[in-house]
């Protein structure tokens, strides 16, 4: 019995770890890496220089500026922690991903030498942010949920209409999104109805930003 406790108090442990690193914000930062630095291909007619900066643009728009709104809404007392526990706490955080995440597309949108699939990508996670947003109204859609689903979409519609490459990344990364929900079930108070509406959000809203 009690060496059953210390396991199960290990895979929760790791379960814990697992939503913290992957968590959709760190994912969505990843996820732009990847395509920037391990899918040259697709970048052809950008320097180094070029890349880097676009790297470090929507790593600030996409990850540094959301986590700075959530850390200012804790200090002033507006949210109890990080984690965002409730749909209330939720609300301007997804406010305010949503506007970040439409000025990364907005700018990258009208760039020629811009590959579409990294366009299409950042239009998807904006329009998940803001159905998140809408959703949050009447149950808490699960954001990692939402981030499995955007990885999903962005790899599938990706090897189906923009020629990814078929590599080992990609497919670890499809099976780490099964991953990713499992871990969210075992230490989040989620049902798997949020946890799959959210994968059904973020997966949708890719189709729809590649596809419209």
């Amino acid at each position: 019995m009690e060496q059953q406790k210390k396991m199960s108090a290990a895979v929760k442990w790791i379960a814990q770890g697992i939503s913290f690193v992957f968590h959709p914000l760190f994912l969505g930062v990843a996820v732009a890496a990847y395509l920037l630095f391990a899918a040259p291909q697709l970048f052809a007619a950008m320097t180094e220089q070029q890349t880097m900066r676009l790297f470090i643009m929507i790593t600030n728009n996409n990850l540094v500026f959301p986590l700075l709104v959530v850390l200012l809404l804790k200090g002033l007392g507006f949210s109890r922690s990080i984690i965002l526990r409730t749909q209330k706490e939720r609300i301007v955080p997804y406010m305010a991903t949503t506007i970040f995440f439409f000025w990364t597309y907005y700018v990258l949108r009208n760039q020629t030498e811009m590959p579409r699939l990294l366009v299409e990508y950042c239009r998807g996670l904006f329009l998940t942010s803001a159905v998140a947003l809408l959703f949050n109204n009447y149950f808490k859609i699960s954001m990692h949920g939402m981030g499995v689903g955007s990885l999903w979409g962005l790899f599938i519609l990706g090897w189906v209409q923009h020629h990814l490459p078929y590599d080992a990344i990609g497919m670890v990364a499809v099976l780490l999104g099964g991953i990713i929900l499992a871990a969210r079930k075992l230490v989040s108070d989620h049902t798997w109805f949020e946890l799959i509406a959210g994968v059904v959000v973020g997966l949708s809203s890719q189709c729809i930003a590649i596809w419209v």
